[in-house]
């Protein structure tokens, strides 16, 4: 169950082509570090993204279609920059039916809204490193 994956490593370990997370890290360990973390955080959220869709066995592989405009597709909503001085928090949990946007498209989204908020509420950290660049 989705439900039970709360950290990268789960991700990795139950995707079906089980990635190694330790290569994935390995493999860019050539390049400066403002450019690698975003790097590693796409990749990190698609896997977990793809984990988290597709958890069941029994229902069919969740495949975004922005074709299909009969297709919901859940996704996260951030901002940067806040009177908080936090300079990065959730905005919202959205859907879709048809357009693509900066928030990361059909790799990143999601089947449903409860889907959406477990990847906010487990893996802030990741749509930080990809949206903001880190020291």
């Amino acid at each position: 169950m989705y439900t039970e994956i709360t950290s990268i490593e789960e991700a990795f370990k139950r995707h079906p082509d089980q990635i190694d997370l330790n290569k994935t890290i390995e493999a860019l360990s050539f390049l400066p570090k403002t450019i690698s973390s975003g790097m590693l955080s796409i990749m990190q959220l698609q896997v977990v993204c793809y984990t988290i869709n597709n958890d069941d066995p029994n229902v069919e592989i969740f495949e975004p279609d922005y074709n299909n405009t009969n297709q919901y597709k859940w996704g996260q909503w951030c901002l940067g920059g806040d009177s908080s001085g936090s300079g990065f928090r959730f905005r919202a949990v959205v859907w879709t039916d048809a357009h693509s946007s900066a928030r990361g498209g059909a790799r990143l989204a999601l089947r449903d809204q409860e889907r959406a908020r477990h990847m906010k509420k487990h893996f802030p950290d990741l749509y930080k490193n990809l949206y903001l660049i880190l020291q």
